[in-house]
């Protein structure tokens, strides 16, 4: 899995409009985190990189599968944590992990519905990770002519035949 690869060699992107109302700075490119809050928290704990704090109008298809990625993986590893008896904070909900990320409607209205469709493996899979063996964005989009300008009401997923 390679988190750090959303600048991948396709621009695919699609607008995310509630992630542009919650961001704190007039460029709409970070949001605010307020020291003492649960995201601030969550993001000390797990060193948060960077580029997946960011939050843009038009975001990258490949940044937004990491940060879904990096979600469910915070997920996890908060549970694991509490029954380690590691975590010592309130348990965060998912929204609590969800916006760390981005805002919590643009989490469940899109990539909380469509990513856990990608197939294991699939060329989907390959492509939004990005790296060496992804696959060109025409064998996975098809004769899609603007793919940077899909929004996932049309994503769909193809399966590996």
């Amino acid at each position: 899995m390679n988190l750090k690869s959303a600048s991948g060699s396709a621009a695919s992107s699609f607008v995310a409009p509630s992630d542009a109302a919650e961001t704190g700075s007039k460029s709409g490119s970070k949001s605010t985190i307020q020291p003492g809050s649960m995201q601030k928290i969550l993001i000390d704990t797990f060193n948060i990189s960077a580029h997946l704090l960011e939050r843009k109008k038009t975001t990258d298809l490949h940044l937004t599968y990491a940060k879904y990625l990096a979600i469910q993986k915070m997920i996890e590893d908060v549970g694991v944590m509490e029954r380690g008896g590691t975590w010592t904070h309130q348990k965060p909900t998912v929204g609590d992990i969800a916006e760390v990320f981005m805002s919590k409607s643009g989490y469940f209205h899109r990539p909380h519905q469509l990513f856990p469709k990608v197939v294991d493996g699939s060329e989907m899979q390959k492509w939004l990770e990005g790296g060496e063996e992804a696959p060109a964005e025409s064998n996975v989009w098809g004769d899609t002519s603007h793919p940077s300008r899909i929004s996932f009401r049309f994503l769909t997923v193809r399966r590996k035949r």
